[in-house]
């Protein structure tokens, strides 16, 4: 800090969202009977991208030049999948990409790293449980 500059006084902040509901979500529920097994392109093949939350990640990295964080819970190659798609669409502006195997491995990886401005996740319970004061609730198919 030079000559009274505060611009490069602490950490640079991020924001993290999450992958689904928030970011990717099915477009309808999925059916209980089947009769073989879905392979991973057919099950991601059933989410939809929420394009305005896209375009909002865009506009936080590209105006702003806030970074972007990507998390997501559940079946590894899914998220693989989802996130290679995901990447070709908004990677410029996403910096990070976590799968957690538990909500409390997120939660623990949330209270270790300070530089986490905000976590956005369309998961009210989720978001009742976990985030607290920095969880902002975002509409499924919406952005904040």
């Amino acid at each position: 800090m030079e000559g009274n500059d505060l611009a490069d006084y602490g950490g640079e902040r991020y924001n993290i969202v999450i992958l689904e509901p928030t970011l990717v979500y099915l477009d309808h529920p999925a059916r209980r009977w089947r009769r073989r097994k879905l392979t991973t392109a057919e099950i991601v093949a059933q989410y939809r991208i929420n394009e305005l939350m896209g375009r909002w990640i865009h506009q936080q990295g590209y105006a702003h030049s806030i970074r972007t964080g990507i998390w997501g819970f559940g079946e590894p190659a899914t998220f693989a999948a989802l996130i290679e798609h995901i990447d070709r669409l908004y990677g410029r502006y996403v910096f990070r990409y976590e799968h957690f195997d538990t909500e409390r491995d997120a939660l623990a990886a949330l209270m270790a790293d300070g530089s986490i401005h905000s976590v956005y996740d369309a998961d009210e319970d989720r978001l009742e449980r976990l985030w607290r004061m920095r969880g902002h609730r975002v509409l499924q198919g919406a952005a904040p």
